[in-house]
């Protein structure tokens, strides 16, 4: 029995201690945050210059003098499309925002009348606009180098509000929208069967006797890391071919990111199946 009980409380306390050590990442205005010649030297292995994401409603605050953009801003607050082509914006403001252990909050109010300052709230301080899988590692590489909070984003669609992070530094992917149809895309390990069950346009193989052989193959698509819903069904329907995918308002959510992970549910699942592949690429129906 001793060795029993022994066997529940070890564990438990390797787990306190692993928590207690935990490392904390470099946050911006800590002595630990790169310097502008750092900053500099980024830039250079970068093809967009760095970001320098705002809040939201920030041009338009001094209320005194709002810049012209103030005006879009008001008109589009609510807009999801528009939203995710903002670099300093989340599609749930509260996770602009933040609040110290102190309860005190920094935030950028787009009601300027309650007059409070525009604070930076969680939104990150700089950034890279990736375009590309090495812009990525640059920007990956930078990180690690100065033990960085690494953010991802993309549209800001994330129910936990992991696409942004106070003092952190992000890599937003939002315009990585390459999108690459295969009519005869081949499965990593597909098997040879003498069954016309592929659906693409895949040529016939002899394997040194009749009958016939297909390799199996399908019709797929590959999405960059910044494609969203309405540019995947834009781009499958020129196919002449149905993705299945997620539903948002305006097709505004992220294509390549949460949504196949969690699965691939969709409301066209139960004629063909889930979207969750064993790789980026998503079969297309006829």
């Amino acid at each position: 029995m001793k060795l029993r009980r022994l066997s529940f409380v070890l564990p438990i306390l390797a787990a306190t201690k692993a928590t207690s050590t935990s490392n904390c990442r470099c946050l911006y205005g800590q002595p630990c945050w790169p310097n502008e010649s750092e900053f500099a030297a980024l830039a250079t292995q970068l093809s967009q210059p760095l970001l320098h994401p705002l809040p939201l409603p920030s041009p338009c605050y001094p209320p005194s003098a709002p810049s012209g953009y103030c005006s879009d801003v008001i008109a589009n607050y609510g807009n999801n499309t528009w939203r995710s082509d903002q670099p300093g914006a989340m599609q749930d403001t509260n996770y602009e925002v933040f609040i110290f252990p102190n309860k005190t909050i920094s935030a950028c109010y787009l009601n300027t009348t309650l007059g409070v300052p525009c604070g930076q709230g969680s939104v990150p301080p700089v950034g890279v606009d990736a375009r590309s899988g090495s812009d990525i590692q640059a920007a990956v590489n930078f990180a690690r180098q100065h033990d960085l909070k690494l953010v991802v984003k993309n549209t800001g669609h994330d129910f936990l509000g992991r696409s942004t992070a106070r003092g952190g530094f992000l890599v937003w992917t939002h315009r990585m929208k390459d999108m690459l149809h295969n009519a005869t895309f081949v499965p990593e390990g597909a098997p040879v069967t003498n069954e016309n069950t592929f659906d693409g346009d895949c040529a016939l193989f002899f394997l040194f006797a009749f009958p016939l052989t297909y390799l199996l193959c399908i019709s797929a698509v590959t999405l960059g890391a910044g494609v969203q819903w309405h540019d995947a069904y834009e781009f499958a329907q020129k196919q002449g071919r149905t993705i299945v995918g997620g539903v948002s308002g305006g097709g505004s959510v992220g294509a390549a990111g949460g949504w196949i992970l969690g699965g691939g549910h969709s409301i066209l699942s139960p004629k063909f199946g889930l979207g969750m592949q064993p790789s980026i690429s998503f079969i297309l129906h006829a």
